[in-house]
C-alpha cells in the first residue's frame, strides 16, 4: 500500500480502516455522538462535548478549530465521530476526527 492510503473493512454499520489497527497502543479510537458545540468569543475557544453511549461516558473540552468544525457538522447532521487520540479524547490529545455515515 502506498503512503497515505488505506483499505477499509466493513463490519455491520461500522467502518474500521486498517490504519486504525496499526496505531500504537498509545492511541485510542472510539465512536462518539456530539452533544454540544460552542464558541467562547472572549476566550477564543471552541468547546465540544462528546458521549460514548455504549460505555456511558462523555468528554467536554476545548478543541482545535478544524476538529470543532467537523464536530459541529456531525452534530447538525446527526452523525457519529470516530475520534483518534493519545489517551482520553480531550482537545489537546486528539490526533484525527472522522465523520461517519451510518449506512456505510
Amino acid at each position: 500500500m502506498e503512503k497515505n492510503q488505506f483499505q477499509g473493512k466493513v463490519t455491520g454499520k461500522e467502518i474500521l480502516p486498517e490504519f486504525i489497527d496499526e496505531l500504537s497502543k498509545d492511541f485510542t479510537s472510539e465512536f462518539y455522538w456530539v452533544v454540544f458545540t460552542g464558541y467562547a468569543q472572549n476566550l477564543k475557544e471552541y468547546h465540544v462535548q462528546i458521549n460514548n453511549c455504549s460505555r456511558n461516558e462523555g468528554y467536554s473540552s476545548d478543541w482545535p478549530e478544524s476538529f470543532y468544525l467537523l464536530a459541529k457538522e456531525a452534530m447538525l447532521y446527526n452523525r457519529r465521530l470516530l475520534v483518534i487520540s493519545k489517551g482520553v479524547p480531550f482537545g489537546s490529545n486528539i490526533e484525527q476526527v472522522l465523520i461517519m455515515h451510518e449506512n456505510g
